[in-house]
């Protein structure tokens, strides 16, 4: 398992790193767009930018990066202004749209710190936000990527970059603000540093599927960057939906929710600690298993989650038939 080198830096970070601003990259399709938010928020020395992308629609559930959302206050996600079917990417309108908090006012839904993930619920979105496809397999070398983003550096919203994708890995990164990442992602390079603002940002294949969610800078000009896998965060958003379920006291499809989550997790092993810890709350205070299931896929290390998979999969078939 790769130790992730020690100048790992968030893609938030305050410091823009290897920005190149002479060439600026084809824009983004309107299908893209529409799947796609823009997050401000404030800072005791200014304000933040970031990005994140629609994976319920008619709920209005955004997934964002939870290194932006924890590190913020009064948060607003803001949609594009299309101009003659293009975005408007001068970012003074969204920043004065911030100010006069002219968006959408999202809540927290859940959030798991691990993996880097939170999801927020976005008041009234229109009927014309998508959601996102989730990729049906997942990322590997050698395949095409495109990452979403609203950069800082660049001066300019709504940018998108290809990127190629170097390989698979269960990534594990300490920020700057200490929090501690260990989750499945992959590794692309990209021909223009993706800097401040394209965190919690869409990464599409190339058939439009959602592959992943960018995160953070592997090398320090910025042109390596990790993303978040897909599945992960299929698995963070069915743990919610149990959450959610939990705290409604419907508990018949909160297992249904938390099965769906250990589902999604064939071929990654660690989820499967994650269907045992589970099944053995649910006759627990409800607080108890939320807890359970989101965080008790990271109680143990990796190594003994391989000597777990079998009591685990024997405890998840008599909890969740």
């Amino acid at each position: 398992m790769r130790t992730v080198l020690p100048f790992i830096v968030a893609l938030l970070g305050t410091v823009p790193v290897g920005a190149d601003e002479k060439s600026t990259p084809t824009g983004p399709t309107r299908d893209q767009l529409a799947r796609t938010v823009l997050l401000y928020g404030k800072q005791s020395n200014g304000m933040l930018q970031s990005t994140g992308f629609v994976v319920d629609a008619e709920r209005g559930w955004v997934v964002t990066a939870w290194h932006f959302w924890s590190g913020v206050s009064e948060p607003l996600v803001l949609l594009p202004t299309l101009v003659d079917g293009k975005p408007e990417v001068a970012p003074s309108p969204y920043i004065n749209r911030f100010i006069k908090r002219d968006g959408h006012q999202p809540t927290l839904l859940w959030h798991d710190a691990s993996a880097d993930l939170a999801l927020i619920e976005a008041a009234r979105l229109p009927a014309s936000v998508k959601q996102v496809a989730f990729a049906v397999k997942p990322a590997d070398a050698g395949d095409q990527v495109l990452a979403l983003g609203n950069p800082a550096a660049r001066n300019a919203m709504w940018q998108i970059d290809a990127g190629k994708v170097i390989g698979r890995e269960f990534g594990r990164w300490i920020y700057p603000n200490e929090q501690m990442v260990a989750a499945p992602a992959f590794r692309f390079s990209v021909k223009h540093a993706l800097t401040t603002g394209f965190s919690g940002g869409p990464v599409f294949n190339a058939k439009g599927e959602l592959a992943g969610m960018t995160v953070a800078a592997a090398t320090p000009d910025g042109l390596t960057v990790y993303a978040v896998e897909s599945a992960m965060i299929e698995r963070f958003i069915a743990r919610t939906h149990a959450v959610v379920a939990l705290r409604q006291n419907d508990v018949k499809r909160a297992r249904r929710h938390a099965n769906l989550a250990v589902g999604l997790s064939v071929g990654d092993p660690w989820p499967y600690f994650a269907s045992a810890w589970v099944g053995l709350k649910w006759d627990k205070p409800a607080e108890v298993r939320e807890d359970a299931i989101s965080g008790a896929a990271r109680l143990a290390p990796i190594r003994v989650l391989h000597l777990l998979k079998k009591t685990a999969e024997t405890v998840g078939r008599s909890v969740f038939s």
